[in-house]
This record gives structure tokens, sequence and C-alpha cells, in this order.
């Protein structure tokens, strides 16, 4: 059984290639129609901003978030953000910051027990809590020095 020489040819007679004519209508269509771009200033402008802002705010809700987790967070003398060493950058923690995030983001016994800063005062005697009885909901406790467990 022998094959014909032009079977492969009629298998293909189908095929069509694009005239050179329907490229340059393709390519325009792409160009212009399909692919946003910005022709203003000031539409990037208001676009930066807006990212500006929204990370700003997300910056500011993980503060906040945070403060109700451990005792005296907002009463820290001179400082603004318990764990962080730069207010506006929330990835600049303090030792105190690294041992928070290791504990869970929790006030537990063994965070309240250690002297993250290495100042001779533990966790909890810093924050108003020398016997660790404090717990997420209650007041924080009246103390008279409250300083700052991250920073000595």
């Amino acid at each position: 059984m022998s094959m014909s020489t032009t079977t492969p040819i009629k298998a293909f007679r189908f095929l069509r290639l694009p005239s050179s004519r329907t490229l340059q209508q393709k390519d325009q269509l792409t160009h212009h129609n399909c692919i946003p771009h910005v022709n203003s200033m000031a539409t990037l402008k208001m676009l930066s901003l807006f990212v500006a802002l929204a990370v700003m705010i997300q910056g500011l809700h993980g503060y906040t978030a945070y403060t109700s987790l451990f005792p005296n967070a907002n009463n820290v003398k001179g400082v603004s953000c318990v764990g962080h060493t730069n207010q506006d950058d929330p990835s600049t923690l303090n030792a105190f910051g690294y041992d928070f995030a290791s504990a869970g983001r929790k006030w537990t016994q063994a965070l309240c027990l250690v002297d993250s800063d290495g100042d001779g005062r533990s966790n909890g005697q810093e924050l108003g809590d020398p016997d660790c009885s404090w717990r997420v909901g209650d007041e924080s406790p009246e103390a008279g020095c409250i300083s700052d467990p991250g920073e000595n």
C-alpha cells in the first residue's frame, strides 16, 4: 500500500495563513483597544496617592489592633507604638515586638516574665503587670512606673 505524495498537501489545503493586511489590522486592534495606558500625569499621581493612603491606613489599623492585646499599651510615655522602633514603619520591630510576635501576638506568662530589652525588669514589670495576671479584656492595671519593654 503506497501513499500518494499528494496526500499531505490535501490534508493541509484548508490551512490558510493570514495576509499581511489581516496581521496589520490585528496589531492595530491590540495596540489601540486592548492595552490600557496612562496618558495623564495627574491620573498617575492620584493613583500613587491612593496606594500610599491605603498602606498608611492599613499600618495604623495594625497598631491599634494590638494595643488591646497587652497591658498599658497606650500608657507608655513617649512611645506611640510599643514594640516598634519607628511608628511610621510597621516592619521595624524592637526586642519586645519580636518577642510579642514569637508569642503568637498574645500576652502569655512567658512573654510577661521575659526581659525583652535586657534592662533587668520583666515585660510584665515594665507594663504594670508584675504578677502576670492581666488578660485580654481586663482594664490595664494601675501602676506608677510604666516603661517601654522593648527599649532600655
